[in-house]
């Protein structure tokens, strides 16, 4: 069982599958019929070596993540590597906002603790306070995205046990 804290970490979902005498191309196609077959609703992007699946463009919401599936070949077969995660719609900007208050806390602390060693004021370091904030903020609003998003992550789930769960030739299923 995940304690909380698993929990509150686990932002997007991974997966790892392994597949023996089979590979990547073929795998790839076999996916694209089962999906056709079984969800013929959800949209696709194909590329060698890389699938994403997508809601409906007219059942997307803001927080709705894609699945993503790339496949690897090996000498025994291929590696399926799965991931749940948002458009980057929604994850550039956050991005875009972590590095920068980073960068400015980094700066700011360095700052106010030479200020700090050299005996002169440094209220400066109050200003990490609302920053520290925003990050908890930003961090705390991508938490409850994914629990709006949690009926598009199940599907995904779904799917992904559907595909690999009920084939005998699955070496490996396991959450990364």
């Amino acid at each position: 069982m995940d304690s909380f804290l698993q929990k509150v970490m686990k932002l997007r979902p991974k997966y790892r599958i392994e597949l023996e005498n089979i590979y990547g191309d073929e795998v790839q196609d076999l996916i694209l019929k089962e999906l056709k077959k079984k969800f013929p609703t959800l949209e696709t992007e194909t590329t060698p070596y890389y699938l994403h699946i997508f809601i409906p463009e007219k059942d997307r919401k803001l927080w709705t993540p894609f699945l993503a599936i790339t496949f690897e070949d090996v000498e025994h077969g291929v590696i399926i590597r799965c991931s749940i995660g948002p458009s980057g719609k929604i994850w550039l900007p956050f991005a875009f906002v972590y590095s920068f208050l980073a960068v400015v806390i980094l700066f700011v602390s360095i700052y106010g603790l030479t200020q700090v060693s050299l005996g002169h004021d440094a209220s400066i370091l109050y200003s990490l306070i609302p920053m520290l904030g925003g990050a908890a903020g930003m961090y705390l609003f991508s938490y409850l995205g994914q629990k709006k998003s949690s009926d598009s992550i199940n599907l995904f789930n779904q799917i992904l046990e559907g595909l690999f769960l009920d084939k005998p030739q699955t070496l490996l299923f396991r959450k990364n």
